[in-house]
């Protein structure tokens, strides 16, 4: 029964192959050109010329103008890092802060927060409690102040 099936299966992709045939016959098929070896013809690479550049950037069609890098660079100058604003958030706290007040006030997830606290603990900026209160530590920068003066 199966070889059967297999005969008649072979004989339909036959008639398919034989359908195929005919319609690329019908096709017009252009020859791929043959090209000639480096050998035979040997060309001679014509000088590139230099053009003048303007003095005015061109401009792609569709994509916004760069801004100049002065203002970017000042831009990213005045914005304060998250642990910037933390630590700012810390030291206006009186009676410190807790993760959650922070993800709260801030709006930054509990992973974030939590490596804030912990690179801000291993500067010695902010230091905790039991009970997972943070403080900003006003000894370090009390003492960092004298220093610089």
């Amino acid at each position: 029964m199966v070889a059967e099936g297999l005969k008649s299966f072979s004989g339909s992709i036959g008639v398919l192959a034989g359908m195929i045939d005919e319609v690329a016959g019908k096709i017009k098929v252009d020859e791929p050109v043959q090209k000639e070896t480096a050998k035979k013809t040997e060309s001679v690479k014509q000088p590139v010329k230099q053009t003048k550049k303007s003095s005015s950037p061109k401009i792609a069609a569709g994509k916004p103008a760069k801004k100049p890098l002065s203002s970017t660079k000042s831009a990213a100058k005045n914005k304060k890092t998250s642990a910037e604003i933390v630590l700012a958030l810390l030291n206006q706290a009186d009676k410190g802060l807790t993760a959650a007040e922070v993800m709260a006030k801030t709006g930054y997830d509990k992973k974030k927060v939590a490596n804030i606290f912990y690179r801000l603990k291993a500067k010695d900026d902010v230091k905790n409690d039991k009970d997972g209160i943070y403080y900003y530590n006003s000894n370090k920068h009390d003492q960092t102040m004298l220093k610089a003066k």
